[in-house]
């Protein structure tokens, strides 16, 4: 049910998760953490920094295809990577999106309500 793969299926793309992501043209100081490409409607998650990180990535990348569906490929840098100024709503509303796939409010409320 929270699986990004099977979710990018909804909005018609495919969701692969790969060891890394090399950037083009090289960039010496920041990996990438994902990539959009509308043309091949593919959503590509680096691996590198852990699977509770690319889970959060690919769900960001996600709400970037529903909520804001691009028009070229695009890619991001981890999400606790060094950001240049604040936030754009574009990429919190991205990040609000995948907290709310990761953590669906009745979810968390039932997991909550037997635990505590």
């Amino acid at each position: 049910m929270l699986d990004p793969r099977v979710a990018a299926k909804l909005p018609g793309y495919s969701c692969v998760f790969v060891p890394e992501i090399n950037d083009w043209p090289p960039n010496k100081q920041l990996a990438i953490g994902g990539m959009v490409d509308p043309i091949r409607k593919q959503i590509t998650i680096s691996e590198k920094f852990g699977l509770a990180r690319a889970r959060f990535t690919a769900g960001h990348e996600i709400g970037h295809v529903v909520l804001y569906p691009p028009q070229r490929a695009f890619r991001e840098h981890p999400i606790d990577a060094p950001r240049e100024g604040p936030q754009n709503s574009v990429e919190r509303n991205a990040d609000r999106f995948a907290a709310d796939f990761l953590m669906p409010e009745k979810l968390l409320r039932k997991r909550v309500m037997d635990t505590f």
